[in-house]
């Protein structure tokens, strides 16, 4: 059977958790505001009702300077000026007391460059990232591009594949279309780190082709729901 993350409408109530686990939850970080220590301190799926936040990393030139960089997600709290190592579970909790945590952490979904001297991309409140996918060069600026799909604290499953290139230091979205997030059902318990967004962003013969969900106009009746090759505009 699917697991389906289960966002129903039920009145939000705030979820009140206990200094303890709050503190188990997090891990040191130095002045940046950016871990010192990537490696959980604590193994979280040892506290009762929480669950390991999963945070991805990829390769790629980012930069277009001819060597490998590394990307690094991480769930910061601006509460407890740490990173969050663990969340209440969403299959043993109700939803509503799930995105009330998130909100009482203030929690931030940032992803930074491990080698590079780039701003870090700051995704905003979130659970996580569903996939952080490298697509190539697909603006011709001579750099790997990034799609990003934000796991939001939300009751909605309606969500965005967001394009993001690297210009000059900064992250800049250069491209976005929705999607669905039945996309990432998975079967088992295992959730596996996604390459790809099937029937949305999907590798053919060496180049990235996209679906826009929510796309409603087409020029031919047999060009509905066909995907097109991925292409953006340069930095602005």
């Amino acid at each position: 059977m699917a697991i389906i993350l289960n966002k129903m409408n039920k009145t939000i109530y705030v979820f009140v958790c206990c200094a303890i686990v709050l503190l188990a939850a997090c891990k040191s970080v130095n002045k940046t505001g950016l871990a010192t220590n990537l490696q959980p301190e604590i193994d979280a799926l040892s506290t009762p009702g929480y669950q390991k936040i999963r945070n991805l990393t990829l390769t790629g030139d980012f930069d277009g300077n001819g060597t490998f960089d590394t990307l690094v997600q991480i769930n910061f709290s601006r509460l407890w000026q740490a990173n969050l190592d663990s969340f209440p579970d969403p299959y043993k909790m109700p939803w509503d007391s799930v995105v009330a945590w998130f909100y009482d952490m203030e929690s931030e979904v940032l992803v930074f460059a491990k080698n590079l001297q780039v701003d870090t991309l700051n995704l905003g409140l979130a659970i996580g990232l569903y996939c952080l996918i490298n697509v190539g060069d697909v603006n011709d600026d001579g750099a790997d591009d990034i799609a990003i799909v934000v796991d939001v604290c939300d009751y909605s499953r309606i969500n965005f594949c967001r394009i993001y290139s690297l210009c000059g230091n900064a992250w800049q979205e250069v491209k976005s279309f929705a999607i669905h997030e039945d996309a990432f059902n998975i079967y088992g318990n295992i959730m596996p780190v996604f390459g790809e967004i099937s029937g949305y962003l999907e590798k053919k013969d060496s180049n990235w082709y996209y679906h826009d969900y929510q796309r409603i106009a087409y020029d031919r009746p047999e060009d509905v729901g066909k995907m097109e090759l991925l292409k953006t505009q340069p930095c602005r």
